[in-house]
Order: structure tokens, then sequence, then C-alpha cells
């Protein structure tokens, strides 16, 4: 997706189909990747009967790294354990999956500014395999503000120190570095030199700048004179940055959520399909005026009228006996015989484009489905976003969360249905399809040119838009959705037609039969006439011809005039 603050690169399509694999569409997204309190290994819980479906998700969950640094050191523990996973592995996976459900749409933005500089974030976590006690070596490196390479892998040696895995993390940094650097000289771009490597152990940092050797690091010399030598270059500066800054630190262990989703606003990670927006609030979000605000009320009350219309308005082939209408008996006749035998083909099967009511419900199910998410996306905005205070961010690096947001907490929406679909009952406290835009204008605040507020409010002018339309689009399926499938099957016609045959076409039978009556009587009528007018022309003409044959007989002359 592009837009004019660059553009985002995301595997919507295959998360959800990842999701849906794993079977977790209903249940409760998760809001880290993993429990930082837990680690994991090869001798907890009980082994899985049949691993592949630990296997395969496995397998796909690394493949949708390729825009989800996020989920890097998740891939990394859990591909650990394929090859004998345990129900406390598919828990933890399933966690994962959890968390994907969450944002979906999540990826990396790419931001349309011309800074070409590298810049790299640089961490490890010394002896984190609680199997190998080998540490973890987690990088991410920046063209501009685009993160454009990372890692997160286990070391192939163990560390002695803290400072070893920081040092043997910087080796593996600048060694990309250097691959990324001929790279873009090919491609004629020219770096800034020397590339800054963010590192926040500042013993590794004075063994890369110190050129004296001890024996204490004869073990890793070969990855000591491999940086050393980049410095002397002036192709890289190692520079040191405290943890709490350490934007690599996603890479290297599970984090809480306030640290770990500080990462990934430093990583430009976002999901253009939900709040907030990508690009770290850079878009044209222009304040919205009242005028604006009624203009979007205006706008859903005219579309939900003119949907009631057109739904009051569906034209319909009625008969209706009436001095003042055309009486058509066939349309009765085919329609008793639609109604009557509602599984054989008829006349009217021919005009009508009806589904089997399977598909009519499978199109009711699916609608259901998108009305559960979408009230399930605003109320996880207002929950995860819109009612968190977060500690404001030191460094100049937009955070996920945090758009200055304060004041009364913003009340959430009804779901009206549960999550397998059944009707709910709304709570005391939830607003309806009906009043939730009204009550949320309360609660949106002015922003700046960074989208940041700059009064008091829990929503942006943005977000209010975003959600009115999410309201919007659930209230439709939730009040039109059985009107519709109705329309499908032709259930809503049938009961139609079976209505107008009750109401109407007896009367119309009736009137029929007099009209068969008095047509039969008619036609009886006309036939005696014509016999009548047969009879008396025969009896006319033999008259005739009687009164000649005797006044031949009384004068010869008169009948023979040659006989004169």
């Amino acid at each position: 997706m592009r837009n004019s603050s660059g553009m985002v690169m995301s595997q919507r399509k295959y998360a959800l189909e990842l999701i849906k694999h794993a079977d977790v569409l209903n249940e409760k997204p998760a809001i880290t990747p993993l429990n930082p309190d837990i680690s994991l290994n090869d001798i907890s819980g009980e082994p899985l009967p049949d691993s592949s479906l630990y296997r395969t998700l496995v397998g796909k969950l690394i493949y949708l790294t390729i825009t989800r640094p996020d989920l890097s050191f998740a891939a990394q523990v859990l591909s650990q354990f394929s090859h004998n996973p345990s129900t406390v592995h598919m828990k933890a996976l399933m966690r994962v999956m959890r968390y994907i459900k969450l944002c979906p749409g999540q990826g990396l933005h790419f931001s349309s500014n011309t800074n070409l500089s590298l810049m790299a974030y640089c961490d490890s976590d010394w002896a984190a395999c609680p199997i190998t006690r080998r540490s973890v070596t987690g990088y991410a490196i920046f063209l501009g503000n685009c993160l454009i390479s990372w890692i997160s892998k286990k070391q192939l040696v163990v560390s002695r120190s803290s400072t070893e895995a920081e040092y043997r993390a910087l080796a593996d940094c600048t060694c990309e570095i250097t691959w990324l650097k001929c790279l873009l000289q090919d491609l004629t771009v020219k770096i800034p030199q020397p590339v800054s490597i963010l590192c926040d152990n500042e013993s590794a940092i004075a063994l890369a700048s110190n050129p004296v050797h001890h024996a204490r690091t004869k073990h890793i010399e070969i990855d000591c004179h491999f940086v050393r030598d980049k410095i002397k270059a002036n192709q890289i500066l190692p520079s040191y940055i405290p943890t709490k800054y350490q934007a690599a630190d996603v890479l290297t262990k599970g984090l809480p959520k306030v640290l770990h989703y500080n990462c990934l606003g430093k990583f430009g990670i976002c999901d253009p399909f939900t709040l907030p927006t990508c690009g770290g609030g850079k878009e044209d979000t222009s304040q919205v005026s009242s005028h604006q605000i009624h203009s979007v009320q205006k706008s859903k009350e005219k579309s939900t009228t003119e949907s009631t219309t057109k739904s009051k308005y569906l034209l319909l082939h009625r008969v209706k006996v009436d001095c003042n209408k055309i009486i058509m008996g066939d349309t009765c006749v085919a329609m008793d015989e639609w109604v009557e035998f509602p599984m054989a083909h008829t006349a009217l099967d021919d005009i009508l484009p009806c589904v089997d009511n399977a598909t009519a419900q499978e199109t009711l199910s699916q609608s259901k489905d998108v009305t559960f998410q979408l009230v399930g996306m605003v109320n996880n905005i207002i929950n995860n976003v819109a009612n968190i205070n977060p500690p404001p961010l030191p460094l100049p690096f937009p955070g996920f969360l945090r758009y200055n947001q304060s004041g009364p907490l913003v009340p959430t929406i009804c779901n009206p249905l549960y999550a397998n679909r059944t009707d709910r009952i709304c709570q005391t406290g939830e607003l309806d399809f009906n009043n939730a835009t009204t009550v949320w204008l309360n609660y949106v605040c002015q922003v700046n040119a960074n989208n940041t507020c700059t009064t008091v409010g829990r929503l942006t002018p943005k977000m209010y838009q975003q959600m009115s339309a999410a309201v919007n689009v659930s209230d439709g399926l939730t009040e039109y959705s059985p009107f519709l499938a109705g329309l499908l099957d032709c259930s809503f016609v049938r009961e139609t037609f079976i209505g107008i045959h009750r109401d109407h076409c007896p009367d119309l039978n009736k009137f029929s039969g007099w009209v068969y009556i008095g047509l039969t009587l008619s036609s009886a009528a006309v036939m005696f006439s014509l016999v009548l007018w047969v009879l008396y022309a025969r009896e006319r003409r033999h008259r005739k011809y009687t009164k000649h044959v005797l006044e031949s007989t009384s004068s010869p002359a008169a009948a023979h005039p040659q006989w004169k």
C-alpha cells in the first residue's frame, strides 16, 4: 500500500490464512508474541501425538517474518523444537498466532524520506538458551528511516561473558553492513561514512576501539581484528545507547508490552488497515470541523434511509382483485404451482435467480463473522489504543501507541454476537450502533500536523472517522443481512407469494370461476342462437322453394314459357 508518507509492505492475506489454519479466529488476541516470564526448553510438557501441525505453523511463521521482524525472535525460539514439540511449545505457538490475529495487516513502512544514511542497532542476550547456554544475536539495519535488514539467531558458540556475546553480535552486524554497502554501491547509491552501530554494552565498544590484545580475547581474535579493521578504515563507528532505547532488544528476547511496542515504533512497523496510520502520523490529518462531523452523520442517515426505501420498494409481480386492476389468472396458477411444489422446477424458477438455502445461510454466517470482527476491532482499538496511558518516549521515534491521548475513557460498543455467533444482550455501559458515533464525538481531540492530540481527548478525528465507518458497516450488516439472505434463497419472495396466494388468489379463483361459467353460458347462447339461425334459414329456404313449386304446378305456361 502507498500513501503520501511512503509505502507499506504487508502480508495481510497470508497472515489471515495462517490464523485461520491455526483455528484461532475465535480466540482472544495476545498483546505480545511470547510471554517474557516463560523460558522454553525441550523437557517441559508432554510430547504432541502428531507434530505435523506444529511444524507447518512454524514454517509459515518463518515465511511471515519477511515483513514482520517482531515475529523473528518467536520464530527462532519455536523452530528449535520442531523435531519433538510438546504441549508447552504448542501453547506458546498458539500465543504467537493470537498475537498475529491482533494486527494481521501489520507490515514494514518505507518512508518517502530521501535520507540514505545507514544506521544499525546491535544487541545480544547472553546465555539466553536454557538448553545450550548459547547467546542470541539480534541486529536491525536502517537505510534512512527504513528497516532493510534484521536478524534474530542463536550464536554458534557459547560466550563466556556478556561482553563477548555483544562483540560477536557486533561482528555479525558489521559483516551485514559491509555486504549492504557493496550492494548499494552497485546500485550507485552513495552511503555517508562511517555507519553508526548503536550498542548497549560499553565494554564491547571499548574492546572494539582498543587496539591492545588481551588474553581474554584470544578466542575471538578473528572477530576482534575484523571489527577493528572496519573501524580503522572509517567504515563503522560503534556508539553507546542505553538498553531501554535499544531497538534490537525485541530481536533477542520476549519483552513486556510497552517495551515491545516502543521497538515496533522505531522499526516503523504498523498496520495500514487499522489505527494508528502508518508513517508516524505524517499524513495530512487536518482538524475535522463540526460541519464535517455533521456531514458524516447526515451521510449515515441518508444512506440508512436509502437502504430502507430500496428494501421497501422491492419490485414484485402482485395480483390483486380490484375494480381498478387487471385480473391475471395465469399468475395465480404459477404461484400455486411454486407454493405447492417448492422442490420442483416450476415456471417461476426460470425468472427468479434463487440459490439454495445452504448458500444463503453461509452468506448470513459470513456477514455475522464480519460484524463480530469489526466490532471486536473497534473495541480493541478503544481498549488497547485510545484508553491506555503509555509513558512518553525519550527518543524522537514515533511511538506505536502514543499520540498524547488523555481524559475520560472511551466507552466500548456493544457486540451483538458472541464468539459462537449467537445473539448477545448488551451490557450496562456499552453503546449501541445508533448512538455510538454521537457519544464518541465527546472524546475527539484536536490534533497538530503530526496527528498528536493538542487538547483533552482520546480519539483523533481520523480515528473517529474510521471507527464510525466500521460501526456503520456493522449496523447495516446486522439490520439487513437476514433480509438479503431471504432474497438469495427466495424465501422472502416465497413468503410474499404465499401471502398473495392466501389473501387474493381465492377471490381471483372464485371470480375466474364465475367468468368461466359466464363464458360457458355465453358460448352456449351463441351456439343456440346459431342453431336457431340455421334452422330459421333452412325453414325460410324451404318455404320459398315450396311456394315456387306450387306456383309452377298451377300454371304450366308460367312454369314452361317455351310452350307459348
